[in-house]
């Protein structure tokens, strides 16, 4: 609703698309082939930011952003406020797992791929809540390098270097029904507690309300 409100203001900030500015890529999307209403339609003033790399300040809230590992250009978020901290790190691959075979650069890529991937560990460091990319089993994600998504284990393995105290699974495939996701809850919390790892771990959930 605020932005049907005249006199209001909505400051967007995001990564620009491939090629395209930030404020383009919205207008496309609200295009009339897609959405019955334009950008330049709405009676409040969008205002749109892009991502630079300096950090956000609205009001008590501190929020920074880092570039991810995807086909189309994602950002991971890490929003702070009052000593908590909520890491939103979706639409994600693993650089250690694409710089080796995608771009054929072996163990040179794999290490490479490590050092970048270890950029996000230190970014999600202490995390009161991580919810990461999680859209794949390890069986599935073999014959899906390159699509920008994170096989169950690495999503694991990304929450216990970065400490984070509570890991949501998110990303859902949307070939995977309750049941799957279930069972990838179930084995991402056995992985935690062979690791010795004290996270509270679970599936996202449509309509779920948490406390951070």
């Amino acid at each position: 609703m605020p932005a049907y409100t005249r006199g209001a203001t909505i400051h967007v900030y995001g990564a620009p698309g491939p090629g395209r500015s930030l404020e383009k890529v919205l207008r496309g999307q609200m295009e009339a082939e897609y959405f019955p209403v334009g950008l330049g339609d709405l009676a409040a003033a969008i205002d749109v930011h892009e991502f630079r790399g300096d950090e956000i300040e609205i009001g008590d809230v501190r929020v920074g952003a880092m570039y991810l590992n995807h086909p189309g250009m994602t950002l991971a978020y890490r929003v702070s406020s009052g000593g908590r901290h909520l890491v939103y790190a979706t639409d994600h691959e693993p650089y250690a797992h694409t710089l080796d075979r995608l771009a054929g650069r072996g163990e040179e890529g794999r290490a490479f791929g490590a050092r970048l991937d270890g950029t996000l560990v230190s970014f999600a460091t202490g995390a009161d809540l991580l919810i990461a990319d999680a859209q794949y089993t390890d069986e599935e994600y073999a014959a899906r390098h390159g699509w920008g998504h994170s096989p169950l284990s690495a999503t694991v393995a990304l929450a216990v270097a970065a400490r984070a105290k509570s890991l949501s699974l998110f990303h859902h495939d949307p070939m995977h029904d309750d049941a799957v996701v279930t069972r990838m809850e179930r084995t991402a919390r056995e992985s935690l507690a062979a690791q010795g790892a004290p996270i509270h771990c679970f599936a996202a959930a449509e309509g779920q309300s948490l406390s951070v």
